[in-house]
């Protein structure tokens, strides 16, 4: 049975496959179950036994699991294995038969075959010997119980006796398990069939629509009978010679394009016996001839034109031999002409952390920063055209700083693949890689299909998180994309926004800054965080820095910047360090609005920022010692140099909704223009667009919508504030807090009751407030109204 597990391994055959829901019993597992290398067997006149050399194979594996443990002893499970028109042998079978056929896999490392009995207990057969229920144990190789991990498999060669053996007939196997919550019904493991062929090629070709591609090699082999021409109903000719047809059909939208000459059986021509018409190939095989003795038809020589057939479309021929059931076989597809880009769909996706050098400065991993290999090959030999350009693009704040190259059979016009690689990268302003026009050579006929394959070394700016995404496009035109890497952060820094009002001295915040590390161990020692915001906006002394005590970390922070350093790395937990208790000094003379939290120190973002951008005159070998001996470097550029990452890592997180209350804000002196009906204003020098316009009311005021008193007062659109309760607008201006409510013609300021004129009125669904009251909760006593362009200005102070 071992021996046959290779043999299975190698040339497996899924025929069924059905998926177990998840089960906890220590951990939540997902397994399947499905038959490998299922058989076709002859007709017979009574029961026969498939034997173990040859048998199909039952597998039960663990796809996914979230076991802690490598040892668990709680990992027993019932399992009920049903065969249907089969049964476990002439006789019936004991627990050491059916343990002789049984392959364990724990971690995956083939267990040994005493730990399998040890595995098996509370073994039962039915009456019928076509019914097993046991308890089964998963052990390691040391004979300790395992668990249930990903990729642990139980194999069971079905060596039985088959009970139905005429054609038609199925012998399938189901296996349940309540503890497994696993349920997988009658999958087939042996049909009986009369005759049959089976068809295969080694790989499918591509083909561009009109053109003509040769195909793999097609092999033909017996299922049931020991050679083709015992499976074949030979007919006679006049002369007693036997004789056989093999018609080869290809599918709608393509024709056959092969010479009767060039197709050739196992070698050898047939050119007076073959027929090719458009859509058909007829094969006259003797059986004194090729047929007799051989065990296959290896086909050669095929040729196929997509003639109508669109990208996408797939060649599939039919084969049919004699009065053998005919099979279809995929041949060929069709892509467009030009060039194609991917990657080993089954290599995993490599995470890197962003906003780090490709040495992990200021973190402990030694993980490298290489993406995926990508190829770029032609779709078929002669495909590229060199006057196409080709364009590499890379997500924004992404970047390139090494090369490796792989296959390299692609030729670049100018010098080395390295140097036009360097040059892309250049021309595409360090966003991607642009090939200019004849930056490669084309092929030859016979020369091969055009390749080349590289990984590429990359960073990417603080804060990117996401897969990065290559697509490329030939002369601006999209062809493909592949996913070559995935970005995470190093660390989350959390933090609210707060309205605050300017004191005497200080202001106290009471809101933390919260720094989270991604995963336990990441930050290295010596790794220093810091923040700050506006220059005239100072922390206080006395801030506290806390780290949670599960992580084992400790920092050292400084009392008058909101910044500490890694002194001890954490263990077994992320960090989190909470900055609190913070005051702030702030100048009273700032004017009211939101200010950002910026982190402006961060010894790994240091690094990255020193990092060397991938480009041939950009590297420091590009150095050199000038005419005088000194050492000339201009010629090197840096992330910063080509970057605008942003710092910023909390939007407004200060508010000053009041300016300090000894200063003085009395006086408004920007000039307010207004054309009503028009969908801009304008404030001072600047001109806004308005996503509605000012109008007329029928009282003969100029109502200004709430946008356009954001932009007139030179504040936030947060510090204009609606309340649609109470339907009253809330104006936030220096010390001056002023509200006014629809239907009500009296201004607030500061509390202050100020009788008004008119009110604010909804239009639309918008609010629109009177600019000639607005003007009176400001002081401004000078407004004017053009009648002639319908303008009316509001002249600030002076």
């Amino acid at each position: 049975m071992k021996k046959f597990i290779s043999m299975v391994m190698a040339a497996a055959m899924v025929v069924s496959l059905v998926p177990a829901t998840a089960f906890a019993m220590d951990g939540e597992v997902t397994a399947v179950a499905k038959v490998i290398k299922a058989k076709d067997f002859a007709e017979a006149d009574d029961d026969f036994m498939i034997q173990e050399a040859d048998a199909p194979e039952l597998r039960i594996k663990v796809t996914e699991s979230d076991w802690k443990e490598t040892v668990n002893t709680d990992s027993a499970a019932e399992i009920k294995i049903t065969l249907d028109n089969a049964e476990w042998g002439k006789e019936k079978i004991t627990e050491a038969e059916f343990e002789a056929l049984v392959t364990m896999y724990c971690d995956k490392l083939e267990v040994s075959e005493s730990n399998v009995a040890n595995a098996i207990t509370e073994f039962e057969v039915n009456d019928d010997n076509d019914e097993i229920e046991f308890v089964f144990t998963h052990y390691n190789a040391k004979g300790e119980p395992c668990g249930y991990h990903e990729d642990d498999a139980l194999y069971i060669d079905l060596a039985t006796l088959l009970t139905k053996t005429k054609v038609g007939a199925e012998a399938t196997v189901s296996v349940k398990s309540s503890d497994l919550n696993l349920d997988a019904k009658d999958m087939v493991f042996a049909s009986i069939v009369d005759k049959a062929i089976d068809v295969e090629i080694e790989d499918t070709v591509d083909v561009a629509p009109e053109e003509i591609v040769e195909l793999e090699d097609l092999t033909i082999e017996a299922v049931v009978a020991n050679t083709l021409a015992d499976e074949i109903t030979w007919k006679k000719d006049k002369d007693g010679k036997e004789w056989a047809e093999l018609t080869l059909k290809v599918s709608k939208g393509f024709e056959f394009a092969s010479k009767a000459k060039e197709v050739k059986i196992n070698g050898t021509a047939y050119p007076s016996v073959t027929e090719v018409d458009e859509d058909e190939i007829t094969i006259t095989l003797k059986k004194d001839g090729i047929a007799a003795s051989t065990d296959e038809f290896v086909i050669t020589g095929l040729k196929v034109e997509a003639t109508t057939a669109k990208a996408g479309d797939v060649a599939t021929i039919k084969v049919g031999l004699d009065d053998v059931d005919s099979v279809e076989v995929e041949v060929a597809t069709v892509v467009e002409e030009g060039l194609l880009i991917s990657v080993d769909e089954d290599e995993d996706v490599p995470k890197i952390w962003s906003g780090v050098n490709s040495e992990n400065e200021g973190l402990t991993s030694d993980d490298d920063h290489m993406s995926l290999e990508v190829t770029i090959e032609e779709a078929f030999e002669g495909s590229y055209n060199d006057k196409d350009e080709i364009e590499l693009t890379l997500p924004e704040g992404v970047y390139v700083t090494d090369v490796k190259f792989g296959t390299k059979d692609v030729k670049a016009v100018e010098g080395t693949i390295e140097k036009a690689f360097e040059a892309a990268y250049n021309e595409g302003d360090y966003e991607g890689f642009v090939f200019e026009k004849r930056a490669f050579e084309e092929t030859e006929p016979g020369d091969g299909v055009i390749e080349m394959s590289f990984e590429l070394e990359l960073v990417a700016d603080p804060g990117f998180v996401g897969d990065v995404v290559m697509e490329m496009l030939v002369d601006g035109e999209s062809v493909g994309e592949v996913t070559i890497a995935k970005f995470n952060t190093p660390m989350v820094v959390e933090a609210q926004a707060n309205d605050l009002i300017i004191d005497y001295r200080n202001t106290e915040v009471p809101t933390n800054i919260v720094v989270k590390e991604t995963e336990a161990g990441l930050w290295a020692k010596g790794l220093t965080v810091g923040f700050e915001l506006d220059e005239y906006i100072k922390f206080e002394d006395d801030l506290t820095y806390t780290v949670n005590e599960e992580s084992d970390m400790e920092v050292d922070g400084e009392d008058k910047a909101a910044m500490f350093e890694v002194d001890e790395e954490s263990d077994d937990e992320a960090a989190v360090v909470t900055i609190s208790n913070i005051s702030l000094y702030m100048s009273r003379n700032l004017p009211a609005g939101a200010y950002d939290l910026e982190m402006t120190k961060n010894t790994a973002i240091d690094a990255y920022v020193a990092e060397g951008i991938y480009a041939a005159e950009k590297h420091e070998k590009a150095c050199k010692d000038d005419e005088f001996g000194k050492h000339d470097c201009d010629s090197i550029v840096y992330i910063d140099d080509v970057t605008d990452y942003s710092d910023v890592v909390k939007e407004g997180w200060v508010n000053i909704v009041t300016a300090g209350r000894d200063a003085d804000d009395a006086s408004f002196t920007t000039k307010v223009v207004v054309p009503v009906g028009e969908m801009y204003i304008v404030a001072g020098e600047q001109t806004v667009a308005l996503d509605v316009p000012a109008y007329v009311s029928a009282s003969g005021y100029t109502m200004l919508p709430v946008r356009a008193v954001a932009v007139a007062l030179g504040i936030l659109n947060n510090n204009v504030l609606w309340d649609q309760a109470t339907k009253t607008v809330t104006i936030l201006y220096g010390q001056r807090i002023i509200t006014m409510t629809v239907g009500a013609k009296v201004i607030n300021v500061n509390g202050s009751a100020i009788p008004a004129s008119s009110s604010p009125e909804v239009v639309d669904g918008r609010t629109f407030l009177p600019m000639r009251d607005l003007a009176t909760a400001l002081g401004v006593t000078d407004i004017t109204w053009d009648a002639a362009t319908k303008t009316a200005t509001l002249n600030g102070n002076k």
